[in-house]
């Protein structure tokens, strides 16, 4: 850790690194070391990464102003990780605040919880009441959504499957021809509407969606690009597709893995 602090000190340039897929980051570093470029930027690249991805996800939308406190170890013991949550929000020296125990931060607040005679709950209980409550903000980044999680409808030749979405701002898939967005599916999610799961290469999964005859003139590939990785992904095209109840104009991109987090499917937030 130290080294790493001490190496994006002496940074001079930061360079976009994909923050949300540990492969995709692993591409992008090993790209930046293709080209030679420097430990020093390097190691900066990957804790300004950390500090958007932080915020992205933690902020959902809602403006963040100064004093803005900063605690637990990293923050406390990597200086060149502050500077990059400082450079990033545009903050100065004066806009953040380091409490004099601000590693201790979660305990403390753990035990004045237990204190107030607050029972221990399941960390599945605390996202499902997340999920429920509708929350909302104004910033400069937008509307924080009431919902992060979405119940994504979809039926196809009288099948139909009903699938737990993630809203994502990180997905902005959609169909270049059509410029009909897509939802990146969990294969299993879709056997219901496939007859069967498709998992693999895209090629080889537009392959043998293209063999079933129910399917028909429904199958696509969908290039998709991220920071330093580029590259198609297999999709059909529904009869009908719902977010809540909603009718959406939806096309069904196939995961080659399984997705993480409990979720069968990830659509574009604004949806």
């Amino acid at each position: 850790v130290d080294e790493l602090d001490g190496l994006a000190a002496r940074a001079e340039n930061i360079y976009p690194i994909a923050s949300r897929c540990g492969v995709f980051c692993k591409t992008d570093i090993q790209n930046l070391i293709a080209k030679n470029v420097s430990r020093a930027d390097i190691a900066a690249s990957i804790l300004h990464a950390v500090a958007v991805q932080t915020v992205v996800t933690l902020a959902h939308g809602c403006e963040i102003t100064a004093p803005v406190l900063m605690c637990g170890g990293p923050l406390t013991f990597i200086p060149s990780l502050r500077k990059a949550f400082k450079d990033y929000l545009s903050l100065s020296d004066g806009d953040i605040v380091m409490p004099e125990h601000g590693t201790l931060l979660p305990a403390i607040g753990a035990a004045l919880a237990a204190v107030d005679g607050e029972r221990p709950r399941r960390l599945s209980a605390v996202i499902a009441d997340m999920a429920a409550s509708p929350r909302s903000c104004d910033g400069r980044r937008g509307a924080l959504r009431p919902r992060r999680a979405a119940r994504l409808t979809v039926r196809l030749g009288g099948a139909e499957a009903s699938l737990r979405a993630l809203a994502d701002t990180g997905n902005s898939l959609a169909d270049p021809v059509s410029g009909r967005a897509a939802a990146v599916c969990d294969a299993a999610a879709l056997a219901p509407l496939l007859g069967g799961v498709y998992r693999g290469g895209a090629a080889d999964v537009f392959t043998a969606l293209g063999a079933n005859p129910a399917l028909a003139g429904r199958a696509f590939l969908i290039p998709y690009s991220a920071v330093g990785s580029r590259g198609l992904l297999a999709a059909v095209r529904p009869d009908y597709a719902a977010v809540d109840g909603e009718a959406r104009e939806l096309l069904l991109a196939i995961a080659p893995e399984p997705l993480a987090g409990g979720f069968d499917a990830i659509i574009p937030a604004d949806l």
